[in-house]
């Protein structure tokens, strides 16, 4: 199945979208604002740091896609670490955000790997001003299993959170698979050393 990705950005991003875009071998275009757009169907609008809002008919050709949205990431000061295994479905507390015209992106968290809680937003790009008072619930987490949880919420020492602050995912592409990877590799080896 082709799909166009059609992708709205600055100058200075154009020739690492382009390399990315090809080494996964899919068929795109790139816009910036010195370009004008053709007015022909594609399946996927991406806007990444793309100054202008994106406006109709442009607006209407794609299937999917946030053009007309920034993302940002809200980071956040709290770190959580999970033992069992149990995932967490990521999701906007939408009865707190019915005012708001933002949105939360939805997601599965593996608190074993990773240990973030950043927040990560599509905000509209005809939006000046956004203000999110404090202590506004903006995200639920909720446990994927029908086991009974305990919950623990505790100071840990600077050291310890730095190290989970420290991992693979906010290096490189791939981080979490190569997280998965050393967890799953030192989890089967023997914490004297015995047995390499």
């Amino acid at each position: 199945m082709k799909c166009l990705i059609r992708v709205y950005t600055k100058t200075r991003h154009v020739e690492k979208i382009k390399k990315f875009l090809e080494s996964i071998k899919v068929e795109f275009e790139i816009f910036t604002i010195h370009d004008t757009p053709q007015d022909s169907p594609f399946d996927l609008g991406v806007s990444y740091c793309y100054p202008r809002k994106i406006t109709n008919p442009l607006l209407s050709k794609p299937k999917k896609g946030f053009v007309n949205y920034h993302h940002i990431k809200l980071i956040s000061p709290w770190i959580l670490k999970e033992k069992s295994g149990v995932k967490f479905a990521w999701v906007g507390a939408e009865w707190n955000l019915d005012s708001y015209n933002f949105k939360v992106l939805p997601g599965i968290i593996n608190f074993n790997i990773n240990h973030h809680t950043n927040v990560n937003l599509m905000l509209p790009k005809e939006e000046k001003n956004i203000i999110i008072p404090a202590g506004l619930p903006i995200v639920n987490l909720i446990p994927l299993t029908d086991k009974k949880i305990n919950l623990v919420n505790q100071v840990i020492p600077e050291k310890e959170m730095d190290s989970m602050r420290r991992s693979p995912q906010q290096s490189y592409f791939h981080g979490w698979r190569t997280s998965k990877r050393l967890l799953k590799e030192n989890k089967s080896k023997c914490p004297f050393g015995f047995g390499e």
